[in-house]
């Protein structure tokens, strides 16, 4: 594999078990070959694409101390300016990232009891408070829509009803 990997989740809901084996292994071998995948077909409105596309370039357009305003925190959430560091590949090999990135994750109600656990990479994201539409654009509107749409490929209900229904 070469290539950045393209999903196509158009007309993937309500499959078979052998279609979401299908796009389950899709993801997988993009996952553990190149790291990350392009998806297609995936209903999310071309606005809602725009604001967040408009709110990453203004957050990334400005100069990295700013953006440094906003660290990654302990469970890996927030801003990594560029060349912060050094990764061991599985190879052996060291590489240095050379990009900036900016990652967040799934943000648990208050009330939920992995909160107040030691459950692993639970916690809150760091948003930036130069652009408020970061947060909202990125995570609420885009992130929740992909999150709820291959919930409803795989038959599972919302991740926060699931965990819920798992810790009870």
């Amino acid at each position: 594999m070469s290539t950045i990997p393209i999903i196509d989740l158009g007309g993937r809901t309500n499959c078979d078990h052998a279609s979401l084996r299908a796009i389950g292994q899709e993801i997988h071998e993009a996952c553990t070959k190149i790291g990350f995948f392009y998806v297609i077909n995936h209903g999310i409105d071309q606005g809602i694409i725009e604001t967040a596309l408009g709110a990453a370039r203004r957050f990334f357009a400005t100069p990295v101390e700013e953006k440094s305003e906003t660290p990654m925190n302990i469970i890996f959430r927030g801003y990594m300016p560029p060349d912060a560091g050094t990764a061991e590949r599985k190879d052996g090999q060291t590489r240095v990232p050379g990009r900036e990135f900016f990652a967040f994750g799934y943000e648990f109600p208050g009330d939920h009891p992995d909160r107040n656990s030691d459950a692993a990479m639970v916690g809150d994201n760091e948003w930036p408070s130069n652009v408020p539409q970061f947060r909202e654009s990125l995570y609420l509107r885009a992130g929740n829509y992909v999150r709820g749409r291959l919930n409803s490929i795989y038959g599972l209900e919302p991740a926060q009803k699931r965990i819920a229904n798992r810790s009870a």
